[in-house]
């Protein structure tokens, strides 16, 4: 599918920072997250995964993606 929008594919090392941007907002999701401890007396799955998808909402903003992707110098249109 990729392949026919003509979009290069490139696979980046795993756990590196440097080369792939999600690995900062997981960092910063989880650091929230633990300041926030009250997060897992949660009675519920389902009322945990809300929790964790309304604090990466929070945290993880487009400003701070589009700041992760410049620091990896990664560009993107």
């Amino acid at each position: 599918m990729i392949e026919s929008k003509e979009v290069k594919l490139e696979y980046l090392p795993p756990y590196s920072p440097d080369y792939n941007p999600i690995e900062y907002s997981f960092a910063m999701l989880k650091r929230g997250l633990r300041r926030d401890n009250d997060i897992v007396d949660d009675k519920t799955d389902a009322e945990f995964a809300r929790k964790i998808v309304r604090a990466a909402a929070e945290i993880v903003t487009s400003n701070l993606a589009r700041n992760q992707f410049r620091h990896c110098k990664i560009r993107v249109e």
